[in-house]
């Protein structure tokens, strides 16, 4: 539920709700709702307006005849770090080509920042897949900054 509208229809508020429509009351606030299109509408869109061009598929021709095996050797990496007042870790995820999970938890024995240990885990899951011999890494992390910063951004 949007607050403002809450703030605006109730009829009788008491407390901090009061007080917060008597300051937001100065700003000539109104609630709108969001306009939705309806799928249904654009499926008769779409069914009225057929594209001309229309070409058939042939199902039963292989354009790639001369591709026999295709090998996926792209692993995943999936990371994460944390610190608190119990103590400082990092998590690291290796998903093989083959579909295999190996999860990799390592408790940190210095002191760092949340960011710090983002990095700790980025930098330790990277140094994995290299003695691992990795060639082809997708890496996946939750901070931006870490990914950014890895990426070259």
């Amino acid at each position: 539920m949007d607050p403002i509208k809450y703030l605006f229809e109730k009829p009788v508020l008491n407390g901090r709700m009061s007080r917060w429509t008597l300051m937001l009351s100065e700003f000539d606030l109104k609630y709108v709702p969001f306009k939705v299109i309806k799928g249904r509408a654009v499926a008769d869109f779409l069914a009225n307006n057929p594209i001309e061009e229309t070409k058939v598929v042939d199902t039963w021709s292989f354009p790639d005849e001369d591709v026999v095996h295709v090998e996926n050797d792209v692993w995943d990496l999936y990371f994460d770090g944390a610190s608190n007042n119990i103590g400082y870790g990092v998590g690291i995820h290796l998903i093989l080509p083959t579909g295999e999970h190996v999860p990799v938890p390592i408790n940190l024995d210095f002191n760092v920042i949340n960011n710090v240990a983002k990095y700790e885990a980025c930098l330790l899951g990277l140094r994995s897949a290299l003695d691992l011999g990795v060639k082809k890494l997708l890496v996946h992390g939750d901070s931006s900054l870490v990914i950014n910063q890895v990426g070259g951004s």
